[in-house]
Parts: structure tokens; C-alpha cells; sequence
């Protein structure tokens, strides 16, 4: 296999899991977007990662 094939394939497999392992939230869970919601609080019960999706 070439080198550059093989960066290719090395690549897509270090980031093929951080993709797949994406979230999607809902903010604010079932109440949606709405005011008086403390948005602070319930994002402070979430772990973010890049990739996911508000």
C-alpha cells in the first residue's frame, strides 16, 4: 500500500469513532427553547464534545 493510501486509511480511522460517537441534544430537553429555563443548569449535566449538535 502506498504511503499516502495508508495516511488516508490512518486518518478516517482516528476519526470515524469521534464522528460515530456524535450527540444530538435537545436543549432543554422536552421544554425545547423557551424562556425562563436555566439553560446554565442543564447544560452543566451535559458533556459536550466536538462533533455534537445542540
Amino acid at each position: 500500500m502506498a504511503p499516502s493510501q495508508f495516511t488516508v486509511l490512518a486518518t478516517l480511522a482516528l476519526l470515524l469513532p469521534s464522528i460515530a460517537l456524535a450527540t444530538q441534544h435537545t436543549v432543554g430537553d422536552e421544554q425545547g427553547w423557551t424562556i425562563n429555563f436555566d439553560y446554565k443548569t442543564w447544560a452543566e449535566s451535559k458533556v459536550f464534545r466536538v462533533g455534537d449538535s445542540l
